[in-house]
This record gives structure tokens, sequence and C-alpha cells, in this order.
């Protein structure tokens, strides 16, 4: 996918997002942006652990959420 110009292997996105205790799995796809011609999309399943958390503490989502999202920032 090209992002503002640049190629971006979803690949490359998947493995870092794997990278975090969080996540047993990941897509990522391309989603066209009138600003960026297309920002990639993450589809993410939770490990069983976290959706253990999310069940118990509903606000830990967030915290997930914003956590792999602080990861794709570098």
């Amino acid at each position: 996918m090209k992002v503002k110009g640049f190629q971006v292997a979803p690949a490359e996105l998947e493995g870092c997002i794997l990278d975090h205790a969080d996540v047993s799995d990941v897509g990522v796809v391309g989603v066209t942006d009138d600003y960026s011609g297309e920002i990639p999309l993450a589809f993410v399943v939770l490990t069983a652990d976290a959706l253990q958390r999310v069940d118990r503490h509903p606000n830990a989502a967030r915290e997930i959420k914003a956590s792999i999202t602080k990861v794709m920032y570098w």
C-alpha cells in the first residue's frame, strides 16, 4: 500500500503489532484516504489473558488499544 507516497508493507506492520504482548494475531489492510492515499487498518485478535482483563475491567480495552497505537508510532 502507498501511504503519503511511501510504500508500506502490511506484513511489516503486522510483525510490529505481533510483538505486543496482548496480541495473538493481526491482519492489516489498506483503506482509501483522501489526504494520504491509503492508511493502514489493523484487525487485532487479543490473547486469552487480555480478553479476561477486558471482561473484568472494560477500560482495559482502551488501555490495550492505546498501547498498540503507541507501538505503531515508533
